[in-house]
């Protein structure tokens, strides 16, 4: 006998008188006898797993292709937008105000929150991470170029010349940073402040500091190199920003409105006025006689400080966190609204909204079908990806939804969506390039989870428990029924006439053959959380955290009992089962600003016995799996959707022999899949012998001409 190796594709050769690795070809001996000896070395080496069934994987895709974060800060330079967006940084073209676009973006260290614009160069405040450096002279490609730790952290920054000034929190004060060479910032001065220096303006020889329970700090700059406290101003509130326009300095103070500070002397800066505003003023841009306030959840307050009152609101759709004015617009970072941008050309008029851009979205779930990947994304919606070009996909729709999206199903052309305290929205997508929200139904909790089984769904509906929803009408669901639990349900499967739902640390299993009266007839109970679980055949399997993957038999629903279990993980945050594999979302690492993760590929043909094949790293975390054919849709959070194509050789288990029917071989496939069996004489030319369509698990294949050649060669190739 001879170890070697035929392989073309995914497929495996074989032949009796020679195994071959990775795959087997075998010959047909005109000798029985010889060829049933070699028939059972074969069915030996197969036992022992000599070939094993190894698993590779291929990222085919991804959507957007980065992370993703919430506005925190922006600045606006020759109509781009430069927003830090915590883990992201982005540069959005606001040419077109209404039509904004984003033409480039790169990862940061840390988490971005304030960003200042100069000479081609991006400074970013990355808190524990310090001060970033971004070269954005090619807005398409922005490039970290240098990364500066200063202690404790860096909250905000501004620039002058070829010095960044930066305020870092308690005890810090001001640091300054020569950045003439912006590859190599190093640190040449400092000054004391006091309190917590959270937000800094410059203005001339001066720089402005806001020093939370200590007001305003002023400190004179003209030599970088010895910068020197001049002035103070106690408040009424306590200072989170400022800005300076003339001779004033106005201060956000939160809950406390902002005020109004002549600094024309700035050894003796005195409070002038004082504006309340209805939300939490953090930041505020001042164009003439008017003071535009990011009030938060109040979104944008107009304050006309001749007349010193609050003249005009603009809502926003988020969290107006950082504002800046350019031209007739004011440009808000609006936390999970993203980028909101504000026409002011008028100040008789009210502002109003005319254009966004989204940087913030948070995948939960997706659900891939005719060559659309369905997306639900958290608050930023339902999102649309067209993906028959798997390497290329590409959003057609965003659809906006009341609540958090976290789950979906299909039903028909319709796909119900989970979207927390909103309930159930549905959407028509017959034609998914213009979906259309045509109905929905709330429910009496927060609805985290979706499943259907005819005409019913059932919805994991936090602490409600159980939540059933007759979709008989497609488009007017109607709750009829439910049944509470004890902690918070979070996921839901349904087969036959029972329904499993996890509520965070117990495992219900729900007799819904009445769906009007579910009744609760077995469950299993477990001390590690989880929000997620799925259904194999006979089994549960649930993603434990530090504690692993459970594996559940439930073939007696009102006894089940734990079979199998797998501790070899990170955390394990959710799983998907197909064919004889479970795909587990593992959280392996914190980075400091986002989880990174990997997919752990476990072979449970043996439930009772969960067995290692394969691990894939991932960016970010993986929320939730779903698996269709041999790609994986993964949906990691704030970076979106992971397309990973998994290739699982098929391989052979015992027994493989010949018989006087023929040559018998059992292939085992361990995802579904078509799989075409050829045979040939002389390794050139093939012929088909059999096509198996959606082939997964064990089957027999049988060759009745192998007795009428001298030899014989098999392969089987997995389409794709």
């Amino acid at each position: 006998m001879r170890l070697g190796s035929y392989r073309k594709m995914s497929g495996i050769y074989w032949r009796i008188d020679s195994i071959q690795k990775p795959g087997l070809v075998f010959s047909l001996c005109t000798r029985w006898a010889i060829g049933f000896l070699v028939a059972e070395l074969i069915s030996w080496v197969c036992s022992s797993h000599l070939w094993g069934n190894g698993i590779t994987f291929e990222t085919m895709g991804k959507w957007p292709g980065y992370m993703r974060g919430p506005a925190r800060g922006v600045q606006v330079v020759s109509n781009i937008a430069y927003v830090a967006a915590e883990g992201s940084f982005l540069l959005i073209d606001v040419g077109d105000p209404t039509q904004p676009k984003i033409v480039g973006k790169c990862k940061t260290e840390g988490i971005a929150s304030r960003v200042a614009v100069s000479q081609g160069y991006a400074f970013v405040a990355a808190s524990a991470v310090g001060l970033e450096v971004i070269d954005v002279r090619v807005p398409t490609n922005p490039v970290v170029i240098a990364v500066r730790y200063i202690e404790p952290r860096v909250l905000d920054v501004a620039v002058a010349g070829h010095y960044a000034y930066v305020v870092v929190g308690e005890g810090g004060g001001m640091k300054v940073v020569d950045v003439s060479d912006p590859y190599r910032p190093r640190v040449v001065g400092g000054c004391a402040v006091g309190g917590y220096a959270s937000r800094i303006s410059l203005a001339g020889d001066y720089a402005f500091i806001a020093a939370g329970e200590e007001g305003l700090r002023i400190v004179n700059v003209s030599n970088p190199l010895a910068p020197t406290l001049v002035g103070r101003c106690y408040l009424v509130g306590y200072a989170y920003n400022v800005t300076v326009s003339g001779n004033y300095a106005f201060v956000a103070e939160g809950p406390t409105g902002v005020e109004m500070i002549d600094v024309s002397d700035p050894t003796q800066p005195w409070v002038v006025n004082y504006f309340d505003t209805p939300g939490f003023a953090s930041d505020c841009a001042v164009v003439g006689r008017y003071v535009y306030v990011a009030d938060e959840n109040e979104g944008v307050q107009v304050i006309d400080t001749v007349l010193g009152s609050i003249i005009s609101t603009c809502d926003t759709p988020g969290t107006a966190r950082d504002l800046t004015v350019s031209g007739s617009c004011a440009f808000v970072a609006d936390y999970l609204g993203g980028l909101q941008i504000i026409d002011i050309a008028n100040s008789y008029k009210p502002p109003k909204l005319v254009g966004s851009c989204e940087t913030y979205g948070r995948t939960l779930k997706v659900v891939p079908t005719n060559g659309y990947a369905f997306l639900a994304d958290g608050e930023a919606g339902l999102k649309i990806i067209d993906i028959r070009d798997p390497r290329n996909p590409i959003l057609v729709h965003s659809c906006p939804t009341t609540g958090a999206a976290h789950d979906l199903r299909f039903v028909d052309h319709y796909v119900y969506v989970a979207v927390a305290e909103a309930g159930i929205e549905v959407f028509d997508i017959e034609d998914p390039a213009n979906p259309r929200r045509v109905g929905g139904c709330d429910t009496p909790g927060s609805a985290r989870g979706i499943t259907v089984l005819g005409n019913y769904a059932y919805v994991a509906d936090d602490w409600m428990g159980l939540c059933v929803l007759d979709i008989d009408q497609r488009t007017n669901p109607v709750a009829i029924g439910g049944l509470k639990t004890d902690f918070l349900a979070w996921d839901v499967r349904a087969k036959d006439q029972f329904v499993y739902l996890v509520d965070v640390h117990n495992l219900h299993v729900i007799d819904v053959s009445n769906p009007a009266n579910p009744v609760k007839v077995g469950g299993y109970s477990f001390p590690n959380a989880t929000t997620k679980l799925d259904l194999g055949g006979e089994y549960v399997y649930l993603p434990l955290g530090s504690a692993g993957l459970e594996i559940i038999e439930v073939k007696d629903p009102a006894n089940p009992r734990l079979v199998g279990s797998y501790e070899e993980v990170g955390y394990a945050q959710c799983v998907a089962v197909t064919g004889d594999y479970a795909f587990v979302g593992d959280l392996d690492t914190w980075t400091g600003s986002n989880y990174m993760g990997s997919i752990l590929v476990l072979d449970v043909s043996d439930p009772t016995i969960p067995r290692f094949v394969g691990r894939n790293i991932i960016g970010g975390a993986p929320l939730n799996i779903t698996v269709a054919g041999n790609c994986m849709f993964v949906a990691s959070g704030e970076y979106g959707m992971q397309i990973i194509r998994v290739h699982a050789r098929p391989y052979f288990e015992r027994p493989v022999h010949l018989t006087p029917e023929g040559v018998e071989a059992w292939l085992r496939a361990p995802l579904p899949g078509d799989y075409t069996i050829e045979v040939s004489s002389d390794l050139l030319s093939w012929q088909r012998l059999i096509t198996l369509t959606n082939l997964v698990g064990r089957v027999r294949i049988l060759d009745t001409q192998a007795p009428s050649y001298s030899r014989r060669f098999y392969r089987a190739l997995l389409e794709e």
